[in-house]
């Protein structure tokens, strides 16, 4: 039998043809997934995924009777409510944010800020306060539009959690039909199909829209799970999507087998059904059959990359044919290879012979990818061939690198080349450093031409004609030439032997040659005057650098020196300019740092910018705190305007300062930092503090001090932080801090009490009687008052509101009456004022009350008195009607036992005679029914 010759390499590939490759890339354009069935003109319904014939678009399906449009015609789009904006709300002492979630007829619904609702009437509606969206967020198209981006891309400044917004939106969608699939859309424009299934649509929908999304992304995994649940028989433009993905999709484990009954639907009818079978290997694939396949795919789609590979002749798309030896084969033969090549080799278990080679021709440079993965001793040797600057003194001691050696002792000043006992003292490298020395102590007369490194001796040659010269009594900026500047290692010897300032001068032909060389010279010269607290000269030096730099790095830093200097003449505006413009970029620790010190002397508004920029990005912590209050105090500072403010009685945190006060808040700083960072977002940014796990990831999250600053945000602020002094047992082993603020809460309240006597508002009221009654350890005087103060203020509020006075609050003003003969005369004489409004209004509450009682009762009395004069005597009639005689014989008792005592302490006569006045109409009237009773 005769053996057939093995095929040619020629045979089984062709020689590539690049110009083919790049003009099928040109040809190529991606097509809408439609375009590529069959039947590219056919409609589908979403919600079921039937064909739909071109001609009923605008139909109802007929499998489903779902529309197939997505708004329809009917729908008044103009009169369309869009749901979700912001408004302000006054609750209790601050404006609250509240959100419209619904809108009807007549009235709004809004979403409150504890996540209650309340209803409004559209007159009623607050101003709209929503800012809207932001730059980067899509254009949504639902009247939930708005409540979905809430939910979505909130950065925690509402007071709501997500899943409340999206239960409103959801509920939204309910009353509203032709809006579910808009709203979906806008849902998959945020980013959010997990959430599909809250807008009302069809399961199927819901997959096909996941389906959708998928793709978009190149989710490979997303398309296989949403294609295989969709029923295998509908949904036509799915194939479409798989087919413009199987070079992803064959990477999903079982991806065959899930899309298999689907691609088996639809193989008798749509080509790419088949092309997918194939190339998933459910079907068979010859080799003419492939390339066919390739040419369907390229000509409706993308090329495919395994076609671009195939056609294109560049190393590196040639060399992902090879396997991992063929593409380190090819990197070590190739003369030019490419440059990606390098990174596409591994080189973990690579020869150490071949790796030597890849470093002697530069084809390998980067220490990473040649030591990955090494034994330690190879580790080190590699280092030693590609960054013997980065040995470690062990690493050095083991490969005995004795250059690197010798380099390190003369950077470190510990060469002696006269040394008799240094074994290195013949080397070449330490006759090298030998002719440095001298050349660096000015003694070119020392230098041996031949002990200088072949490398370096031409420049060493210019370098000690220019030091002969210069001592000669030349210029040295005259003596400056292109190849000895060309060398950047002579640039510092010449500073440290001249001087930048006897640098300067040189012809304008070598400064535009080798700007770089002056700019540095400048900035050297820059950082020398100010050294030398020489400011004017350092500014000038700084201003020349800046005249001839054009990269950032030393823009930048010539700006960073120049603003030093201005800052020490006094001009901290222009100061702050050039760093304002060397930060625009990138930034360095010396520019935050600088811009710190800078801020304190300007605009407090323009410093709390500089500074939240210091507290968002500085590199340590210690930094980012000591810049946080600095701009709060800065901020503080500023009583002439208000930045960012609502409008209501709290200021908000200018944004500059909110996000990195809210970031730094929850990191490991000290404990007073902590609080003084805490306490400005207390009062500034409450709704965010407020919020669930604000607080969660700081160390500090359970101390004192965190809960008192947290009842400091809360809506009923007062009555919280008296919760929390309420906790303290022993206010002498108390911080100080805390007693300071018991010691303000109590005297603040007092105060207002004093100016607010008269108001019917009982909160401050209600606020004194928790403090006296809770809370321990207060001064007997401010007890005495606070109490006095809350019975005054609180019976005044019942009796505008026509209610009576609490037995607690008259049990109160018991308690501490008894206590004003225990305080000093001055003392009590400060307080007689208040005990009397107390007799005073407590009076009047409880004659009031009586009176409201009798009035109710003579009504039913008179009644009573019908009734005995014409029933029977004996009678249950009877008996009732004389039960409630006796009724308003107890009552009449009752009043003037509960009122004499109070007419004997008062001391205002207009008071005393109205209320005696009532007294003798009550003892009038239970004389009358006593009379009934008896007779």
């Amino acid at each position: 039998m005769t053996r057939r010759a093995a095929p040619t390499p020629a045979a089984v590939l062709p020689g590539p043809d690049r110009a083919l490759a790049r003009s099928l890339v040109r040809q190529v354009r991606p097509v809408p997934v439609g375009r590529a069935l069959r039947d590219p003109d056919g409609a589908m319904c979403l919600a079921c995924g039937a064909d739909l014939p071109g001609d009923v678009l605008a139909s109802p399906c007929a499998s489903c009777g779902t529309p197939t449009t997505l708004v329809s015609d009917g729908v008044p789009l103009a009169t369309v409510t869009v749901l979700g904006g912001l408004h302000r709300r006054r609750a209790g002492l601050r404006k609250r944010p509240a959100m419209l979630v619904a809108r009807g007829a007549d009235d709004c619904t809004l979403l409150l800020h504890n996540g209650r609702t309340l209803t409004v009437a559209p007159g009623d509606l607050p101003a709209t306060t929503d800012p809207g969206p932001g730059p980067d967020t899509p254009v949504l198209r639902s009247p939930v539009g708005p409540i979905l981006r809430h939910a979505v891309t909130g950065d925690g400044s509402l007071p709501w959690p997500a899943d409340l917004l999206l239960r409103h939106a959801f509920d939204a969608l309910a009353t509203v039909p032709w809006a579910r699939r808009v709203a979906a859309l806008d849902l998959l424009a945020l980013g959010r199909p997990d959430l599909l299934g809250g807008c009302g649509l069809s399961r199927t929908e819901t997959t096909w829209l996941t389906l959708v999304h998928g793709a978009r992304r190149g989710d490979a995994a997303e398309v296989v799970a949403a294609a295989a649940a969709l029923p295998p028989d509908r949904y036509r433009r799915k194939i479409a999507i798989v087919a413009a993905l199987l070079a992803q999709l064959r990477q999903v484990p079982g991806a065959a087998e899930r899309l298999a009954p689907a691609l088996r639907a639809f193989a008798g009818t749509e080509p790419l059904a088949a092309l997918a079978q194939r190339a998933l290997g459910l079907a068979g694939h010859p080799p003419r059959q492939r390339i066919d396949d390739h040419v369907t795919r390229a000509g409706t789609f993308p090329v495919p990359v395994e076609l671009v590979h195939l056609l294109d002749a560049r190393a590196a798309g040639s060399s992902a044919l090879l396997g991992a030896r063929g593409r380190l084969a090819v990197l070590h033969a190739a003369a030019d290879p490419d440059p990606g090549l390098a990174v596409a080799v591994s080189l973990d278990d690579a020869p150490l012979a071949v790796v030597d080679d890849l470093i002697d021709a530069g084809k390998v440079t980067d220490l990473a990818t040649v030591s990955a993965g090494r034994p330690d001793d190879q580790q080190a040797y590699l280092t030693a061939r590609i960054a013997p600057d980065r040995l470690s003194d062990a690493q050095l001691e083991r490969v005995g690198h004795r250059d690197e050696a010798i380099r390190r002792r003369l950077l470190a000043g510990g060469t002696d080349p006269t040394d008799p006992t240094d074994p290195d003292r013949t080397s070449p490298m330490a006759r090298h450093a030998a002719s440095v020395d001298h050349v660096l102590r000015r003694r070119p007369q020392d230098v041996v031409a031949g002990h200088v490194l072949p490398a370096h001796r031409e420049v060493a040659r210019l370098l000690t004609d220019v030091i002969t010269r210069a001592d000669a009594g030349e210029e040295p900026a005259a003596l400056l030439t292109g190849p000895l500047l060309a060398d950047r290692s002579t640039w510092l010897p010449l500073v440290r032997l001249f001087g930048a300032e006897r640098l300067r001068g040189a012809g304008g032909e070598l400064v535009r040659g080798f700007s770089d060389f002056f700019e540095w010279l400048d900035l050297t010269a820059a950082r020398e005057h100010l050294f030398l607290a020489d400011w004017q000269r350092a500014t000038d030096a700084a201003r020349r650098c800046l005249e001839l730099a054009t990269g950032e790095a030393v823009r930048d830093e010539a700006q960073n020196l120049l603003a030093c200097g201005l800052h020490n003449l006094g001009d901290h505006h222009g100061a702050m300019r050039e760093l304002e413009q060397a930060i625009e970029g990138s930034y360095s620790v010396a520019l935050l740092a600088n811009i710190g010190v800078v801020a304190a002397h300007l605009d407090p508004e323009l410093a709390a910018g500089h500074l939240g920029r210091i507290v968002r990005e500085g590199p340590t912590t210690a930094m980012r705190v000591n810049a946080a209050r600095q701009a709060l105090a800065a901020w503080r500072s500023d009583d002439g305007k208000l930045w960012a403010g609502d409008g209501s009685d709290r200021r908000a945190l200018p944004t500059v300062l909110r996000e990195p006060l809210r970031s730094i808040v929850v990191e490991r700083i000290d404990l007073d930092d902590f609080r003084a960072v805490v306490a400005a977002l207390a009062t500034h940014d409450a709704a965010w503090l407020t919020a669930p796990n604000s607080l969660r990831a700081s160390p500090h999250r359970d101390t004192l001090d965190a809960r008192y600053h947290l009842a400091v945000a809360a809506e009923d602020m007062f009555l919280s932080v008296v919760d929390v002094l309420a906790t303290i047992q022993d206010w002498a082993a108390a911080p100080e801090w805390l007693c300071t603020a018991r010691d303000e809460l109590v005297h603040q309240t007092i105060d207002f009490l004093l100016g607010h006597i008269d108001d019917p508002d009982n909160m401050a009221g209600i606020v004194a009687r928790a403090l006296v009654t809770k809370v321990r350890g207060l001064p007997e005087r401010d007890q005495v008052v606070l109490a006095l103060l809350a019975v005054a203020t609180l019976a005044h509020h019942v009796t505008e509101q026509d209610e009576e006075l609490a037995d607690g609050v008259v049990d109160l003003f018991g308690a501490y009456e008894g206590r004003v003969a225990a305080l000093d005369a001055e003392q009590r004489e400060a307080v007689a004022g208040l005990r009397e409004l107390c007799v005073r209004r407590i009076t009047l509450n409880l004659a009031f009350s009586r009176k409201r009682e009798i009035g109710t009762l003579v009504d039913l009395y008179n009644a009573a008195l019908d009734v005995l004069d014409r029933v029977q005597r004996g009678s249950p009639l009877w008996f009732r009607a004389r039960g409630q005689v006796a009724e308003t014989v107890d009552a009449c008792q009752r009043t003037k036992a509960q009122l004499r005592p109070w007419v004997r302490k008062l001391e205002d006569a207009d008071v005393r005679d109205m209320v005696l006045g009532f007294l003798d109409h009550c003892a009038d009237l239970e004389l009358k029914a006593q009379r009934v009773l008896g007779s």
